[in-house]
């Protein structure tokens, strides 16, 4: 029984689950993790604006209800055994280098800590009596004698609760003079209880995680799990490519003619926006933030995206463009506005748009294209071989799109590997590089297809 949304991992799974709940259990928890990822890696965000993007993740990946009605309890297990179990099935995919183990005990540090501040206070206070961290709440008397010391380091603190605790758990918060510190003990007030709960995590999971990467030898050698895990992996890898720091493979910049000659480079979602735009002469909103935002991230300047824009959009005036489109074009690129540095869509973000309808054509084709008509478009790309189209379906029929889009791309890029390889121009042991089993971004599958282009 899981008495709380919050959980510290300390108890191992006992209980079976299905191979298939193994692995969408942990591809689930994963979406999760592309996104604090991509608050970790910078991306310009307030808090406020990192707990919506969070609490969406969760809400279609890993809900986790707080709910006393009995008849909803066996639901609102489920749901807390999944993030449970999803937990430790990242454990094993992410034992394999130190440098995945850093990866994961920080996303997961910082997944934890955000839970915690969206947490309920009195589900907070009872989570934190039941883990039995050893905080010592301050009583009045005690709270009273030692009140101006408290008010220098935490401001007002008249109707703040603080706790007591050894000066080695808050050594940061010591280093930063955020607590007053007295015979060996910090006096932590609850609003930096999070910090201290998240540092807690960290130090356990660290220490899990070390003692995990000893033992997976035996998880290895389960042939059901050994592909899953690695499959996994391989998509954490990928998510370096959805942060906004990343970085195109194009040097130098490219004109809004590029935009054109580079679209055999495109993965499949871009492609159709640009067929569409072409067609149409027009693209409805939510298409125009996922395309303009994919060609930022190519390289293209705002001017340069301005022209490709408004050649684009050839039916309409250059007045009618400047009044209804212009601006919000550069505002994508932090020209206007608030300046902010929009990243390019994330896969994690796209499939969060709703399904494109009449006249639109945006989203993910994978999810949104009827089976018959997605198979005839592969083919029109190149994408000829049956196993390959069987093991895209195969895929989309189990919702694992982005195994679906990197199937594509290996089968479209066959060839110029093998070219390489017979060439000398790529080495055997970069292969890897250019085979990915997931693609997380769209701007990462044009950047692979750039890159093999120019080998």
């Amino acid at each position: 029984q899981y008495a709380h949304r919050l959980n510290m991992y300390d108890q191992i799974p006992t209980e079976e689950i299905t191979t298939d709940e193994f692995e969408q259990w942990a591809l689930d928890r994963l979406q999760v993790l592309v996104a604090v990822e991509g608050f970790i890696n910078g991306r310009s965000m307030t808090k406020s604006e990192m707990e919506t993007v969070l609490k969406q993740a969760l809400d279609e990946y890993l809900p986790m209800s707080l709910t006393s009605n009995t008849a909803k309890q066996a639901k609102t297990q489920k749901e807390r055994q999944k993030d449970h179990y999803s937990h430790y099935i990242l454990r094993l995919a992410f034992c394999r280098s130190k440098e995945l183990i850093s990866r994961f005990v920080r996303a997961e540090t910082m997944l934890f800590k955000m839970r915690f501040d969206m947490e309920e206070r009195a589900e907070k206070s009872a989570f934190v009596h039941d883990m039995k961290f050893g905080w010592e709440v301050v009583d009045s008397e005690e709270k009273g004698r030692i009140q101006p010391f408290l008010e220098a380091v935490s401001g007002n603190t008249a109707h703040e609760t603080f706790y007591k605790i050894e000066f080695e758990k808050v050594l940061d918060l010591v280093a930063t003079r955020r607590v007053y510190l007295e015979n060996g003990t910090g006096y932590v007030p609850e609003s930096l209880q999070s910090s201290i709960a998240a540092e807690e995590f960290s130090k356990r999971l660290e220490f899990a995680m070390n003692i995990t990467a000893r033992l997976r030898k035996a998880a290895d050698q389960d042939s059901r799990l050994e592909p899953v895990l690695k499959h996994i992996s391989a998509g954490y890898n990928a998510i370096r490519a959805a942060n906004a720091s990343r970085k195109s493979a194009v040097e130098g910049d490219l004109t809004a003619e590029s935009v054109e000659e580079l679209k055999d480079n495109f993965p499949l979602c871009m492609s159709q926006i640009l067929s569409h735009i072409r067609t149409r002469k027009h693209l409805k909103y939510d298409g125009r933030i996922q395309f303009n935002r994919f060609i930022k991230g190519m390289g293209v300047p705002v001017q340069e995206a301005l022209e490709f824009w408004q050649k684009a959009f050839s039916t309409i005036t250059e007045e009618r463009f400047n009044k209804d489109y212009k601006y919000n074009f550069r505002h994508d690129y932090g020209d206007v506005g608030g300046r902010i540095n929009f990243h390019p869509m994330s896969c994690v973000e796209i499939l969060r748009l709703p399904p494109p309808v009449r006249d639109q054509s945006h989203g993910c084709p994978y999810r949104d294209m009827p089976p018959d008509i997605l198979n005839m478009t592969l083919k029109s790309m190149g994408v000829q071989d049956t196993a390959t189209l069987n093991s895209v379906q195969k895929s989309v029929e189990e919702k694992k799109y982005n195994v679906a889009c990197a199937t594509v791309y290996r089968n479209l890029h066959e060839g110029a590997l093998t070219d390489a390889l017979r060439e000398n121009k790529l080495e055997q042991r970069e292969i890897n590089r250019f085979n990915p089993e997931v693609i997380m971004h769209p701007n990462e599958y044009f950047d692979l297809s750039y890159q093999t282009s120019k080998l």
